[in-house]
């Protein structure tokens, strides 16, 4: 299976930054992910991405980009 990118999707953490804070369960899991999404976003060294059950990356980090030259 080969990597595809379809589109320009907003980082993560532009779509987090967005999100009302949540009580509860949901709130904490959001929050935690905030938290990790903004750890990779300010490393550079780090290649992180995200590919769906399809094939699709649906997250590439700043590192990955770096990496893989995208």
């Amino acid at each position: 299976m080969s990597d595809r990118i379809v589109g320009a999707a907003p980082s993560p953490g532009c779509l987090l930054a967005a999100a009302e804070p949540q009580a509860g369960a949901a709130g904490t899991a959001l929050d935690l992910l905030s938290i990790v999404v903004a750890a990779v976003e300010q490393a550079p060294g780090l290649a992180v991405r995200s590919i769906d059950r399809d094939g699709i990356v649906r997250y590439w980090s700043l590192g990955a980009a770096r990496l893989y030259g995208v």
